[in-house]
C-alpha cells in the first residue's frame, strides 16, 4: 500500500490557530470566521483542534460556531477540541501545545491551517508542520479593503513542505554520517515518507547502504562491509575516497595479501581518531593500545615469532641475549603454549632480537613515554581502573603510535589516508 493510500484510509484532523481578524472588530472576526468555515467545509475533517486566546474565543470562535450551525445544522463542538493560548506572542507556549496535539493525533492525517493567529502562532505552526512533514494550508483569495479576503473569492493554498522536509532529512542524514552516528542516520531514512521527490527510493537505498556499510566497518565487521561495498549502488559512486576505501577494505579482508596487517593497522588508527573526534577518549586509547600490540605482532612476524605462542628455540637461534631475557618472563597458557607477558615485553624482545630494528630502537629510546601511556590505558575505566581519559592523554599516545606505525612502512601515511572515512559535503 502506498503512502498516499495510507493517508486516504486515515481520519483527518485540522489544527487551526484562531486570531481576532484585522483591527480586532466584530466585523473582522466575522469575516475571518467565514474564511475558516470555508476551509472546514472544503477539507471535511473528522476532528478539529482550535488554538485560541480568551479574546478570540469570544469573537472569532463564537462567530464560527454560529455560522457552522447555520450552514450544517450541527454543533462544531462535537468534532472539536479547544486549546487555550494564554500568551499569543509566546512562541514556546504555542509550539509546545501544537506539538502535543500533533503527537496526540499521530495516527491521523494531520493538516495545519495558518490562515489566522498572531505572527508568533503562525510561525510556530509553520515550523511544526515542516519538522513533522505535515500539510500546511491557508485560505487565500482576492484581497479587498484592509487586505481582507473578499467573500466568494476564497480558495485554499497548500504549501508543499515535502521537498523542504526531504532536504532537511537528507542533510541530517549526511551530518549523521560525518559524525559517525550511522544507526541514527538509518533511522532518519526509515522515517522519511513519500515526498514526491524523483528517485526517492534510489536515494534512500544509496544513503542507507553507505550508512550500513560504514557502520559495519566502524564496528570491525570488515567482511560484511566489504560485501556491501561490492553492491552496484556504491560501485556507481564517483567519490575517490569511497573508491580508496573499497580498495583498502579488500586488502584488509584478504589474509593472503602481504599488506593485510598494515592496512588493518591503518584502519584501527582511523577508528581511534574517530572515537577521539567524538570525545570518547577512553575508547580511542583502547584502540591505540590494540594498534601498539598489532605493530609488535607485525614486526615479530618478520622474525617468524608469535608472541602468543613463542618458539623459544627460534628466539635462541636469532639472539642468545633475547632468549635469556624472556625465559623467566614467559607465561604458560593453554596447550602448554608460552606467551609474552605484555606489549612492553614484545617491544623489548624486538629490540633485543635486533638492536638495529627501527621500531625496537624507537621504542627503547622512548620507553618511559610508552610506559606512561600504557599506565594511563591500564587506569582507564575501559581497562583495569576507574579513571577517565582526556584529550591530552589521547594526543600523547596517538603521537607515539603514529611514529611507530610510520617506522614499519614508509607508505603508512598512504594506508591511513586510504582507510579514512569520507565526509559528505
Amino acid at each position: 500500500m502506498t503512502e498516499k493510500n495510507i493517508q486516504k484510509d486515515k481520519k483527518t484532523v485540522l489544527l487551526m490557530p484562531v486570531g481576532t481578524g484585522f483591527g480586532g472588530t466584530q466585523e473582522s472576526a466575522d469575516n475571518l470566521a467565514f474564511g475558516l468555515l470555508f476551509l472546514i467545509k472544503q477539507e471535511k475533517p473528522d476532528n478539529i483542534v482550535f488554538f485560541a486566546s480568551e479574546l478570540s474565543k469570544k469573537t472569532t470562535l463564537k462567530s464560527l460556531k454560529q455560522q457552522y450551525k447555520e450552514e450544517t445544522g450541527e454543533e462544531i463542538n462535537k468534532i472539536s477540541r479547544f486549546i487555550t493560548i494564554k500568551d499569543i506572542d509566546d512562541f514556546q507556549e504555542f509550539y509546545k501545545k501544537i506539538s502535543n496535539q500533533i503527537n496526540d493525533y499521530k495516527n491521523y492525517n494531520i493538516k495545519i491551517d495558518y490562515t489566522s493567529g498572531t505572527k508568533t502562532m503562525t510561525m510556530a505552526a509553520s515550523i511544526a508542520a515542516s519538522e513533522n512533514n505535515l500539510e500546511l494550508i491557508f485560505v487565500s483569495g482576492k484581497r479587498g479593503n484592509k487586505n481582507i479576503v473578499e467573500k466568494g473569492t476564497e480558495f485554499i493554498r497548500r504549501q508543499n513542505l515535502s521537498k523542504v522536509h526531504f532536504d532537511k532529512t537528507i542533510n541530517d542524514v549526511q551530518e549523521c554520517f560525518n559524525h559517525y552516528r550511522f544507526k541514527e542516520g538509518l533511522d532518519l531514512l526509515d522515517n522519511l515518507a513519500d515526498t514526491g521527490v524523483d528517485d526517492l527510493e534510489f536515494i534512500k537505498k544509496v544513503n542507507a547502504l553507505l550508512l550500513a556499510t560504514y557502520n559495519y566497518w566502524d564496528n570491525f565487521n570488515h567482511q560484511v562491509a566489504n560485501v556491501a561495498f561490492s553492491n552496484g549502488f556504491i560501485k556507481k559512486l564517483s567519490d575517490n575516497q569511497v573508491k580508496a576505501n573499497h580498495k583498502a577494505l579488500n586488502i584488509i579482508c584478504d589474509e593472503n595479501n602481504p599488506l593485510n596487517q598494515k592496512y588493518a593497522l591503518a584502519s584501527m588508527i582511523n577508528n581511534a581518531i574517530r572515537r577521539s573526534e567524538e570525545g570518547k577518549y577512553d575508547d580511542a586509547i583502547a584502540r591505540l593500545y590494540r594498534c601498539m600490540e598489532l605493530i609488535s605482532e607485525i614486526i615479530l612476524k618478520e622474525y617468524d615469532i608469535n608472541p602468543r605462542d613463542v618458539d623459544v628455540n627460534k628466539v635462541k637461534e636469532i639472539s642468545e641475549n633475547a632468549h635469556k631475557s624472556i625465559m623467566g618472563k614467559l607465561i604458560r597458557g593453554h596447550n602448554s603454549q608460552l606467551r609474552m607477558p605484555g606489549v612492553d615485553s614484545n617491544f623489548m624482545l624486538i629490540h633485543e632480537l635486533n638492536g638495529f630494528n627501527k621500531v625496537g630502537q624507537y621504542y627503547y629510546d622512548n620507553r618511559d613515554k610508552f610506559i606512561n601511556a600504557l599506565q594511563l590505558r591500564n587506569n582507564s575505566i575501559l581497562a583495569h581502573g576507574l579513571e577517565m581519559m582526556d584529550e591530552d592523554d589521547y594526543n600523547e599516545f596517538e603521537e607515539l603510535i603514529l611514529n611507530l606505525a610510520e617506522l614499519i612502512d614508509e607508505n603508512m601515511d598512504d594506508y591511513i589516508e586510504e582507510t579514512r572515512f569520507p565526509k559528505w559535503e
